[in-house]
This record gives structure tokens, sequence and C-alpha cells, in this order.
């Protein structure tokens, strides 16, 4: 008989292994560990090593987000509900993505700028459902008072395991809906579970690389080198971030599928009027290139960025960040290239 993925507390072979004696811990994906705190259940992206570094990049503020992490479980109850609370929320959209038996089937936006609130569905579905729930990807989110009936979580339903390194844009930020931003986009499409440990402001830095990840992946995906202009600028200390992280990507992971996403198209990318505008273009185009050069160096599998995302700004909600629409695009195109 096929295993349904249905059960309590079962482990997650290649994937985060949560050893927790507590349900309600169990009920999170996309991160590698669960905290029960004073406000509730607060899931974690990364291990103490890489959040330590965020500590001295005053610019990253979005280590904190539970971006990418939802909320799976079966159940027959016919009204859910559970509370949330944000003891950091950095944009002022609250929304969360539901989804039955792998179907979009409704949202819940809460008032701008909640702090704290309480979010009840009735499922739409008669009999047992497997319910799943993105939390927001813009604040650092705390469930709980979980009322999902008589539930049991569900795990290692997905044979893949990808792993995304990135930035702003791949943690979703500027995007309506948790849920459609491209890692959870195309997640669903490959059948992966995954670990996003994307950061908005983070750029090419071998140190975000963590041997000791408790996450196996099957694939990786790495979207960086946006940030590498504005943050450190310097095209000499760039080009020698871009060698070392390779360096220490195919160290860590020698033997499966690395695709590596070129810096995107941006809406004042080919502005020429000025100095400013000229040298940016001029620095932009060297990341781009060496970013490509060392992935082929690497035997990665290269995506060149400018591909992915359409050049019309109407796709765009500032100068380099895709709307919700603009992220079905990404999400289309780079399925195109991806391997795993």
């Amino acid at each position: 008989m096929p295993d349904s993925g249905y059960g309590r507390n079962r482990p997650e072979p290649g994937g985060a292994v949560l050893k927790v004696a507590d349900q309600n811990k169990m009920l999170f994906h996309g991160c590698i560990d669960v905290e029960k705190r004073e406000k509730g259940y607060l899931a974690k992206r990364f291990t103490p090593e890489q959040f330590e570094r965020y500590t001295k990049m005053p610019w990253c503020i979005y280590p904190y987000c539970t971006a990418g992490v939802f909320m799976e479980f079966v159940t027959a109850a016919e009204e859910i509900s559970f509370d949330y609370y944000f003891s950091q929320l950095f944009f002022s959209s609250v929304v969360f993505d539901i989804f039955e038996n792998d179907t979009y089937m409704a949202f819940v936006r809460e008032p701008d700028d909640s702090k704290e609130g309480r979010v009840v569905y009735r499922k739409k579905t008669p009999g047992t459902v497997r319910i799943r729930i993105y939390l927001p990807y813009n604040g650092e989110t705390h469930i709980s008072e979980i009322r999902f009936g008589d539930y049991k979580t569900t795990r290692d339903r997905r044979r893949n395991k990808l792993l995304v390194y990135g930035d702003s844009i791949s943690q979703g930020l500027m995007g309506s809906h948790p849920y459609m931003s491209y890692v959870p986009l195309i997640s669903d499409v490959i059948g992966a579970d995954y670990l996003n440990l994307s950061v908005g402001g983070d750029l090419f830095d071998k140190n975000m690389i963590d041997p000791s990840l408790p996450f196996t992946p099957t694939a990786v995906i790495v979207a960086l080198g946006t940030n590498d202009l504005p943050f450190v600028g310097d095209y000499k200390k760039i080009k020698k971030n871009i060698e070392d992280f390779f360096a220490r990507l195919r160290e860590v992971y020698p033997n499966i599928p690395v695709n590596v996403i070129s810096t995107i198209w941006q809406t004042d990318l080919e502005r020429f009027d000025t100095e400013e505008e000229r040298n940016k273009y001029k620095l932009y185009m060297q990341i781009y290139r060496k970013t490509m050069k060392e992935s082929d160096k690497a035997g990665c599998n290269t995506i060149d960025g400018l591909k992915i995302m359409p050049h019309v700004p109407e796709y765009f909600t500032d100068h380099a960040h895709p709307n919700d629409m603009g992220f079905l695009q990404y999400a289309l195109n780079l399925l195109r290239f991806l391997k795993y």
C-alpha cells in the first residue's frame, strides 16, 4: 500500500529533521527548528552560526522573517483557527495563503500593520482534508492557540529537497502573497520540500554556507549579486567574494545539481544619462558576467537572469523587486532551465 505521507512526528529523510515531542512543532515546514516562546511557536530558518553572521550586517534586518514557512496538517474539522503575533513586522501587509489538498483555496488578509490577531477559516472541502497555510514572509511570526481539531501532521511528502540561497527577491519581499513568490511556486511544480535561506540585503559570502545545516538538499538554487553593487561597491572585493563563495559551495555540495541565477533585469538598469547611472550599469554587468563565469567553472547549471524576468516595469513593485505577476513570470521562466 502506498505511503500516504501522513503521520505523527515522523522524521523527514533528507529534509529538516525536527526531533521534538511537541506535535504542534511538527506543523511547521520550510524551517530547521521551532521554538516555543511566550507568544507562541516561532519557526527558525537558520543555524545559530548563520544567524550570528547577520548580526554583523546591519542592513540585513530580514533573517527574523518566517519567509517560506508554512503549516501543514490533516483534519476533518469544519473550522480551524489560530492566533498570530509579530515580534517584528517589516512591511504593513499581513496575508495568510491557504490550500486544501494542494489547491489554493483562499487567503486571509488582516488589517495592515496588525501586530496580532486571530485567523479563522472554514474549509470548503468535505471530509478529511490536508490543509497548508503559508505564513507572512515579512515578519517574525509567532503562532499560538492552535485549534485544528484532531489533526495529524504531514512529513516527507515530497521526494525532492530544494535549498535556496538568495536575497530579497528570493525571499519574496514586496510581493502581496507569501505563496506567490518563485520558491513556493516552483517547489509545488517539481514536488520539493524546501528551505529558503534568502534574506533581503544578502550578498555573495562564503560564510552563509554552513556545512552543519540540518537539511540535506537534492538540489540548490543560488540567486545573488544584486546587493553586492550598493553594499560592497568595489569590484575587486566583489570578484574575490564570488570566487570564494563558489569554492565553498562546491566543497559542501559537490554531487548535486546547483542552479545559479545571475542578476535579473531592473527597471533602471539601462539608464545612461548620468555618470552614476553609467557606473551602475558597468558594475552590474561585471557582477553578472563574473557570476556566470564562476558558475560555469564550478560545473553548476548557469541560468541567465536577464532571461528570467520580463523587461517590463509593470511586472515590478519598484526598480528591482517583482510583484505577484512578476514572480509568476519568474517561476515559469525558471522552470524552463532548472535542474533538480
